[in-house]
C-alpha cells in the first residue's frame, strides 16, 4: 500500500493539479493528518490573513494548512457537513474561493489560480462520506 506522500501526488496527478502545487512544503504536515482511506477532490492554495496556504477538500473534512519557515504548521480542519455556503469568484489576476460554517466562521482565500475554481465547487458538491461513530 502506498504511503500518505505517494497518494498525495497522485491524486495531485489524477486531478491535474500536481504541476502546480506538487512541490508545495504544506504537503508533508497534509500528510501527516489525512486519514488513510480519504479521498481528496481538490487542492489550491491563496492567502489568507496575508499569509499563503493550501486549502484541501476531501470526501469528509477541509483541510487548511500553513507551513512557513521558521514556524511550527498551521492547520485548521473542518468537517465538510458544517459548511453552509461555497463559492467563487473569476477574475483575470483576483480569484478567490470562500465557504462559510454553521458557527459562522468565514474562509476567504484570494490569489487563486483560477485552474482550481471549478475543481473546488465540484469538490464540495459532492457526497459527503459519513463515518460510523
Amino acid at each position: 500500500m502506498a504511503g500518505p506522500k505517494d497518494y498525495i501526488t497522485q491524486r495531485m496527478k489524477e486531478l491535474y493539479v500536481y504541476e502546480l502545487y506538487g512541490l508545495r512544503r504544506e504537503l508533508k504536515p497534509l500528510s501527516r493528518v489525512l486519514y488513510n482511506d480519504e479521498t481528496i477532490n481538490c487542492f489550491a492554495t491563496g492567502v489568507s490573513d496575508g499569509l499563503r496556504r493550501m486549502l484541501v477538500v476531501t470526501d469528509s473534512r477541509v483541510i487548511i494548512v500553513g507551513n512557513h519557515l521558521g514556524s511550527p504548521s498551521d492547520i485548521d480542519i473542518i468537517p465538510r457537513k458544517d459548511i453552509v455556503f461555497h463559492g467563487t469568484t473569476k477574475k483575470l489576476f483576483a480569484s478567490s474561493i470562500e465557504f462559510t460554517t454553521t458557527n459562522g466562521a468565514h474562509y476567504l482565500l484570494t490569489a487563486v489560480s483560477r485552474r482550481v475554481l471549478d475543481l473546488f465547487d465540484w469538490a464540495l458538491d459532492q457526497p459527503i462520506r459519513q463515518f460510523d461513530e
